[in-house]
């Protein structure tokens, strides 16, 4: 008796979960026409995405790059167009007011070719902001770069280095050296002065 009534029981757990299969296939059947007529009423204008941004070398940090000035230029510019248009308008621009599609509108901008959307409230550089994107375009772009000997561990008293010792207000006596290792670091240190002239006369060359 037990196990007919399991045999039962997992029966009903499989005619219940073919039920909620079939739901789930009859409201896909039905909601599916409504999407495509939802679909072809949309608004959306599709945009050609620009190339994805060339990686920064790792070591390199960078504190000023002229195009990210040159698309916020852009954004205040659309933003300040968007702002004076009508509310159903300026909801169509939402969604390109932010990534990827932003982009694809800025690149627009700046080529002379604008998107259709653009097209269509007339939006464009004026001279005085054309100017101003060539000015930006002008300024060269600061990278930091690693230090010359490699990326070396900071010395003491440096940023990040171990703390100096000290004993009741005065230094620490220092750590006796042998001549040997002093020796030796000296000749490491003549080394990288070497790689680091080697680099830059390859560089110059090059």
């Amino acid at each position: 008796m037990k196990f007919l009534a399991i045999v039962l029981l997992f029966l009903n757990v499989c005619a219940t979960m073919l039920d909620c299969v079939w739901l789930v296939l009859a409201l896909h059947d039905t909601c599916w026409p409504v999407v495509l007529f939802l679909r072809s009423l949309s608004t959306h204008i599709p945009l050609p995405l620009p190339p994805p941004p060339k990686a920064t070398p790792p070591g390199q940090r960078i504190l000023f790059r002229p195009s990210f000035s040159i698309h916020n230029f852009c954004w205040i510019i659309l933003h300040k167009a968007v702002a004076v248009l009508p509310s159903t308008d300026r909801a169509l621009f939402t969604p390109y007011m932010r990534g990827s599609h932003f982009a694809a509108l800025a690149e627009s901008l700046l080529a002379d070719d604008p998107a259709p959307i653009l097209a269509r409230y007339g939006i464009k550089l004026s001279p005085t902001q054309l100017r101003r994107i060539e000015h930006l375009k002008s300024l060269p772009e600061i990278v930091l770069s690693p230090p010359e000997d490699g990326n070396r561990k900071p010395q003491r008293g440096e940023k990040g280095g171990r703390k100096l010792r000290t004993k009741k207000g005065f230094l620490w006596v220092p750590k006796k050296v042998s001549k040997a290792g002093k020796a030796e670091k000296q000749k490491r240190k003549e080394e990288r002065k070497a790689r680091a002239l080697a680099e830059r006369s390859s560089n110059a060359s090059a």
